[in-house]
């Protein structure tokens, strides 16, 4: 299993500069293999913590769900217990389902029946950045699913902030670039 893990992230290292799509599904295929689980969706956060954007849904989820509209982005505040894990800024782990839960808002109509849900945030400098979820394991999740799925997300937070700085480096490369170009004297610099 460690070798499984191992040959996961070096995999996930090797992505780090693959397009978005790419990248968000292997990490979410990598986090359903990781906990034997049927269902799950990877997405980033925004700064405020006031919305997610789902960045990939695993391939049974695209198969299965028959709901009329399948949003991109979701509120934080009016999403149901799986947001309630931003919201606390701590895992949640529901082994049964059907059982009461302050945040469930119920699911839309044909969603698919969920039966187990883990869903775990992800802070960067103090703040959620990203969040995966993933449900209907067989048997109940235990504390070895969830170190392991953090164990192996917080190695792709290390990549994807390398992602967002290197995306913020080549834009103030672009920024000064274009100014260098415009400018009609010579500029000198030195260290």
């Amino acid at each position: 299993r460690l070798v499984r893990r191992l040959e996961g992230l070096w995999q996930l290292s090797r992505l780090a500069d693959a397009d978005e799509e790419t990248f968000s599904n292997f990490v979410l295929t990598e986090c359903l293999d990781i906990t034997g689980s049927r269902y799950g969706f990877f997405g980033m956060v925004d700064e405020k913590e006031s919305a997610m954007v789902s960045y990939s849904l695993s391939r049974d989820v695209r198969e299965d769900c028959q709901t009329a509209v399948r949003p991109v982005r979701f509120s934080i505040p009016e999403a149901g217990v799986w947001a309630e894990a931003v919201r606390r800024r701590e895992p949640l782990v529901m082994n049964d389902y059907t059982a009461p839960h302050p945040a469930k808002k119920g699911l839309p109509e044909g969603h698919v029946s969920l039966t187990r849900l883990l869903a775990v945030p992800f802070l960067t400098e103090g703040q959620v950045s990203f969040l995966v979820a993933v449900a209907n394991k067989e048997t109940d999740y235990t504390e070895e699913d969830l170190r392991e799925l953090s164990s192996f997300m917080g190695n792709a937070r290390l990549i994807l902030d390398r992602r967002k700085t290197d995306s913020a480096l080549r834009e103030s490369e672009a920024k000064f670039r274009v100014l260098a170009d415009a400018t009609p004297v010579a500029i000198l610099l030195y260290q």
